[in-house]
Protein backbone atom coordinates (compact mmCIF):
# COMPACT_ATOMS: atom_id res chain seq x y z
CA UNK A 1 0.00 0.00 0.00
CA UNK A 2 2.91 2.44 0.78
CA UNK A 3 4.51 1.93 -2.33
CA UNK A 4 1.07 2.34 -4.20
CA UNK A 5 1.01 5.81 -2.70
CA UNK A 6 3.91 6.58 -3.70
CA UNK A 7 3.69 5.76 -7.00
CA UNK A 8 0.31 7.99 -7.46
CA UNK A 9 2.05 10.82 -5.95
CA UNK A 10 4.94 10.25 -8.23
CA UNK A 11 3.03 10.17 -10.88
CA UNK A 12 0.51 13.28 -9.85
CA UNK A 13 4.43 15.38 -9.57
CA UNK A 14 5.44 14.21 -13.05
CA UNK A 15 1.87 15.41 -14.71
CA UNK A 16 1.55 18.54 -13.20
CA UNK A 17 5.34 19.31 -13.60
CA UNK A 18 4.94 18.17 -17.46
CA UNK A 19 1.08 20.42 -17.60
CA UNK A 20 3.17 23.63 -16.48
CA UNK A 21 6.04 22.52 -19.16
CA UNK A 22 3.55 22.62 -21.56
CA UNK A 23 1.84 25.96 -21.21
CA UNK A 24 5.25 27.89 -20.63
CA UNK A 25 6.85 26.22 -23.56
CA UNK A 26 4.11 26.49 -26.35
CA UNK A 27 5.71 28.33 -28.70
CA UNK A 28 2.71 30.43 -29.62
CA UNK A 29 2.78 33.75 -29.07
CA UNK A 30 -0.07 36.23 -28.89
CA UNK A 31 0.85 37.14 -32.34
CA UNK A 32 1.20 34.36 -34.05
CA UNK A 33 -2.98 33.70 -33.13
CA UNK A 34 -3.97 37.17 -34.46
CA UNK A 35 -1.48 37.97 -36.55
CA UNK A 36 -1.51 41.03 -34.17
CA UNK A 37 1.07 42.06 -31.86
CA UNK A 38 -1.51 42.69 -28.18
CA UNK A 39 0.48 43.30 -25.12
CA UNK A 40 -0.69 41.52 -22.24
CA UNK A 41 -1.10 44.89 -20.05
CA UNK A 42 -2.81 46.98 -22.38
CA UNK A 43 -7.12 46.32 -23.24
CA UNK A 44 -9.34 47.96 -25.90
CA UNK A 45 -10.47 51.14 -25.45
CA UNK A 46 -13.80 50.16 -26.85
CA UNK A 47 -14.85 46.87 -25.48
CA UNK A 48 -16.36 44.30 -27.30
CA UNK A 49 -19.46 44.15 -25.99
CA UNK A 50 -20.20 48.40 -25.99
CA UNK A 51 -18.51 48.03 -29.94
CA UNK A 52 -21.40 45.17 -30.83
CA UNK A 53 -23.98 47.44 -29.31
CA UNK A 54 -22.88 50.27 -31.78
CA UNK A 55 -22.42 47.93 -34.46
CA UNK A 56 -26.51 47.02 -34.53
CA UNK A 57 -27.58 50.48 -33.27
CA UNK A 58 -25.65 51.25 -37.11
CA UNK A 59 -27.37 48.56 -38.54
CA UNK A 60 -30.25 49.68 -37.62
CA UNK A 61 -29.87 53.42 -38.45
CA UNK A 62 -28.81 52.08 -42.04
CA UNK A 63 -31.76 49.99 -42.80
CA UNK A 64 -30.00 47.46 -43.00
CA UNK A 65 -32.21 43.79 -43.10
CA UNK A 66 -30.31 41.81 -40.47
CA UNK A 67 -33.20 39.54 -39.71
CA UNK A 68 -32.06 36.08 -41.69
CA UNK A 69 -28.32 37.03 -40.67
CA UNK A 70 -26.13 35.47 -37.67
CA UNK A 71 -23.09 36.99 -35.80
CA UNK A 72 -20.41 35.02 -37.18
CA UNK A 73 -17.23 36.24 -35.93
CA UNK A 74 -16.28 39.36 -33.58
CA UNK A 75 -12.55 39.85 -33.87
CA UNK A 76 -10.37 42.63 -33.11
CA UNK A 77 -8.14 43.89 -36.00
CA UNK A 78 -6.36 46.99 -37.54
CA UNK A 79 -7.85 48.29 -40.55
CA UNK A 80 -6.02 49.13 -43.47
CA UNK A 81 -4.32 48.58 -46.52
CA UNK A 82 -2.06 45.55 -46.30
CA UNK A 83 0.98 47.64 -47.16
CA UNK A 84 0.63 50.13 -45.01
CA UNK A 85 2.39 49.59 -41.54
CA UNK A 86 0.47 48.43 -38.54
CA UNK A 87 1.68 51.72 -36.06
CA UNK A 88 -1.17 54.08 -38.88
CA UNK A 89 -3.41 51.23 -39.15
CA UNK A 90 -6.68 51.90 -37.24
CA UNK A 91 -7.47 49.21 -34.76
CA UNK A 92 -11.50 48.63 -34.17
CA UNK A 93 -13.97 45.60 -33.63
CA UNK A 94 -14.58 43.22 -36.59
CA UNK A 95 -18.13 42.01 -36.76
CA UNK A 96 -19.28 39.70 -39.18
CA UNK A 97 -23.20 38.38 -39.84
CA UNK A 98 -23.49 35.34 -42.10
CA UNK A 99 -27.05 34.21 -43.61
CA UNK A 100 -29.11 31.68 -42.40
CA UNK A 101 -29.19 30.69 -45.90
CA UNK A 102 -25.74 30.14 -46.28
CA UNK A 103 -25.24 32.28 -49.41
CA UNK A 104 -21.45 32.82 -50.24
CA UNK A 105 -21.07 36.34 -50.28
CA UNK A 106 -24.27 37.30 -48.37
CA UNK A 107 -22.61 39.23 -45.39
CA UNK A 108 -22.72 42.09 -43.54
CA UNK A 109 -19.59 43.34 -42.21
CA UNK A 110 -19.19 45.92 -39.84
CA UNK A 111 -16.20 47.57 -38.19
CA UNK A 112 -16.35 49.79 -35.28
CA UNK A 113 -13.12 51.88 -34.62
CA UNK A 114 -12.13 52.52 -31.38
CA UNK A 115 -13.53 55.82 -31.17
CA UNK A 116 -17.34 54.33 -31.72
CA UNK A 117 -17.83 54.85 -35.57
CA UNK A 118 -19.37 52.61 -37.84
CA UNK A 119 -18.54 51.46 -41.12
CA UNK A 120 -19.48 48.46 -43.23
CA UNK A 121 -17.34 46.55 -45.05
CA UNK A 122 -17.81 46.30 -48.74
CA UNK A 123 -19.30 42.13 -49.17
CA UNK A 124 -19.47 40.46 -52.71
Amino acid sequence: MRILSIVFVGLGLAFFSLRSACQSSSGVTPEDKSGVAIQHSSHPKLVMQAALSKAEKFIESEHIDARHFWLYRAQYSLYGDPTTPDHDKLPGWHFWWVSDAGEIGNYIEIFVTMDGQCMRMPSL
